[in-house]
């Protein structure tokens, strides 16, 4: 989003400037990024709620586990929480 934010922000700030004024454009702009600012504790508080309900994340999180447990066979670890049958 940053990165985002800084390409398209040049191509129209001259244009808003000279339509609606310097203070205006920075009223705006202030608005627009004090909306903003709460975002990243919103995602950090609901974000669990919204990958739990978006498939994509579960899919990716089926995957993810998918990859560590064969990573964990492929090294002949295990994790020491699980019960390990005796040998």
């Amino acid at each position: 989003m940053r990165y985002l934010f800084s390409s398209v922000f040049p191509l129209f700030t001259d244009s808003l400037i000279d339509g609606i004024g310097f203070e205006w454009t920075m009223t705006a702009c202030a608005i627009f990024f004090i909306l903003l600012a709460p975002v990243p504790w919103l995602l950090q508080k609901f974000g669990a709620a919204l990958r739990d309900r978006s498939q994509y994340a579960r899919q990716v999180s089926t995957e993810t586990q998918r990859g560590q447990q064969l990573k964990k066979d492929r090294d002949g670890w295990s994790d020491p929480s699980t019960p390990q049958a005796p040998v």
